[in-house]
């Protein structure tokens, strides 16, 4: 009989909120922002002041609940954050070999694209699986666009349950936008996007990686193709 090791998922965000009755295993998290010399300063503090990744949390642990997850809190009081300080995240993750990234972020300049594409390609190499949102098929945005990334956009067309793959495209995967309902709350009023559009595919990717835990990124995404609606 073998041991069960629980995956790990990052969630590079706003922080994670573990008191959620959405969220559950939250087995540990930390901060990264930018301190009075201009430096990245790292900070024990993942506590989500905006709720943007307590509820992507919400969505992975309801599509993977065995799954363990890590806040690491790079956007402050907005959903922006300086290139440096997503850098010293993902090299977080790769060093402390994260299985699976969630990013709710992207950029299109492109003077940090070599940074980047260096940092997913060690990731990639590794045996992480890197996500993140896009705002279309044909978004040029990154790190979403760059090869060793699974870009995700919200596709209107995909309803709760429904992946969308795009062949040829920059961006490949489209899905549902919405995060969980929140009882009393119209759906309206709650968060939405290509953030949310991502979560669904990371809890996808989540629920193949649990069957198939000694695959490497290109397996898993080539699973992904197979359950996903092709358009």
């Amino acid at each position: 009989m073998g041991f069960y090791m629980p995956l790990k998922i990052a969630v590079i965000d706003s922080g994670i909120n573990p008191s959620h009755s959405h969220v559950g295993n939250v087995v540990g998290g930390h901060g990264y922002r930018i301190n009075g010399d201009g430096q990245v300063e790292l900070h024990p503090d993942f506590e989500d002041g905006i709720g943007h990744g307590t509820a992507i949390a919400g969505i992975l642990n309801q599509k993977a609940p065995l799954a363990d997850l890590y806040g690491i809190k790079i956007f402050q009081k907005e959903l922006t954050a300086p290139a440096s300080v997503l850098m010293a995240a993902l090299k977080w993750t790769i060093e402390a070999k994260i299985n699976i990234i969630h990013l709710s972020l992207g950029t299109e300049n492109e003077d940090y694209r070599e940074d980047l594409n260096a940092l997913c390609r060690k990731a990639h190499d590794s045996g992480i699986v890197i996500l993140a949102a896009a705002r279309s098929p044909h978004d040029p945005i990154i790190p979403a666009a760059l090869q060793t990334v699974i870009g995700v956009f919200w596709d209107r067309q995909c309803s709760k349950d429904i992946i969308s793959h795009h062949p040829g495209k920059k961006i490949e995967f489209g899905a549902y936008g919405w995060p969980r309902e929140i009882p009393g709350m119209p759906q309206e009023m709650n968060f939405r996007g290509n953030s949310f559009a991502v979560a669904h595919v990371t809890g996808k990717i989540a629920q193949i990686a649990e069957k198939y835990p000694r695959a490497q990124p290109a397996f898993l995404k080539k699973k992904l193709c197979q359950l996903s609606v092709e358009r």
